[in-house]
């Protein structure tokens, strides 16, 4: 026998491996609780010990991503405090004058240390009377406000009390940083005169009052900041003789809860040549633009586009930067193959979303950095046709 394997005759033999323990459980055996009261008290005890600084960062987080600061407050007597220690959990600020609980998410919360109930709708305070308008713009203190107005009424005497503590003095409107009006049916009143919004980022309108129009348009031509605007086409419309378009760099054109017209549709080929610093346009809409009528535009600093319209006019629009573009095509009751103008170019698109009858056209582009492409086919019937063919 060999030294090799005398050696491994008389080598240890090699550790027992441990077997595992195994307890079967009865299928229909209660439930019987892992953690201690002690335990849990202690876990308790040591939330409570998360410096206060860190807690702020935390609630930021949960209320920008949608939720009520009232809910935190209502934990504890320490999160109370905390949460309106934090003002700027309480700069969205809903005013309304139809305030009832469970009517558009709305509800109420009785806090600790409070008489009357907070009212709150998302992440946003809801107001319906010039003291909760007053009683929540303090809670922000010094914030920059997000202001959103939703009107019923025609007529309110209440209600412009609280748009005239808004949009009437100038230690309130200078903080408005986000305006989005949903709904103001009556006339702009004593509003001749407001102050100016000299910090305005964003503005939101879908459906425009025509008494409201040249105030909201002398409004927004004074604010030097304004660059996202996402409105409907009716009040795009009403506001595209307005100068407040060259800085815009965010637009967005929703459908209009009236009868969309022509000319409502045509102000696009006004506003969209004037948008000479505009990066992201869409058009959350089922109008088609841009139509044959439309004059080439050049977009030179737009990154992404969504729009619908037919393939063979997208080339109306020049965006050579363009990195993200989503295309819906409309369906017609017969199809011929789009004419690919040989202006239809897009070096820099990474990401491509088509929605049409027939995507084949798309093997006609040049897109050199093309990374994400999706494809939705309208019409199922041309797709097995095709496939049998």
């Amino acid at each position: 026998m060999s030294s090799r394997a005398t050696n491994l005759h008389n080598s240890p033999a090699p550790p027992a491996v441990p077997t595992a323990e195994v307890s079967v459980v009865p299928l229909h055996a209660p439930f019987t609780p892992t953690t201690s009261s002690s335990s849990i008290h202690s876990a308790a005890g040591s939330i409570h010990r998360v410096p206060p600084e860190v807690l702020m960062e935390i609630f930021q987080i949960y209320v920008e991503n949608g939720d009520t600061p009232c809910r935190l407050a209502c934990v504890c007597v320490a999160w109370t405090k905390i949460a309106f220690r934090t003002a700027c959990l309480w700069r969205h600020i809903y005013i309304t004058d139809e305030l009832v609980e469970g009517i558009y998410d709305v509800s109420s919360w009785s806090i600790p240390g409070y008489d009357e109930a907070l009212w709150a709708l998302d992440r946003k305070q809801v107001c319906n009377t010039r003291i909760q308008v007053e009683q929540a713009i303090e809670r922000a203190r010094s914030t920059p406000l997000d202001v959103e107005i939703c009107a019923i009424r025609e007529s309110d005497l209440h209600q412009q009390e609280m748009l005239f503590h808004v949009f009437g003095q100038s230690n309130v409107s200078s903080r408005i940083s986000r305006l989005a009006i949903i709904h103001l049916p009556y006339g702009a009143g004593a509003f001749t005169q407001p102050s100016i919004l000299p910090n305005l980022e964003q503005f939101v309108w879908q459906e425009p009052h025509d008494a409201w129009v040249p105030l909201m348009g002398r409004l927004l031509s004074q604010s030097p900041k304004l660059l996202s605007v996402e409105v409907s086409y009716a009040v795009l419309s009403s506001l595209s003789d307005f100068d407040i378009w060259s800085n815009i760099r965010s637009l967005i054109v929703n459908y209009s809860y009236t009868a969309t017209s022509d000319s409502d549709i045509a102000a696009l080929d006004t506003v969209i040549p004037r948008c000479r610093s505009l990066e992201s346009f869409k058009v959350d809409a089922y109008e088609i633009w841009p139509k044959q009528s439309t004059s080439p535009t050049t977009c030179r600093r737009l990154l992404s586009l969504a729009l619908n319209c037919d393939i063979e006019h997208l080339h109306l629009i020049q965006a050579a930067t363009l990195t993200w573009l989503d295309i819906t095509e409309p369906e017609k009751d017969g199809y011929s193959e789009p004419c690919i103008n040989n202006d239809m170019r897009f070096p820099q698109l990474e990401t491509l979303l088509v929605e049409s009858m027939d995507p084949s056209w798309i093997y006609k582009l040049e897109l050199p950095r093309l990374r994400s492409l999706s494809i939705n086919l309208i019409r199922n019937d041309y797709l097995n046709e095709q496939i049998y063919q």
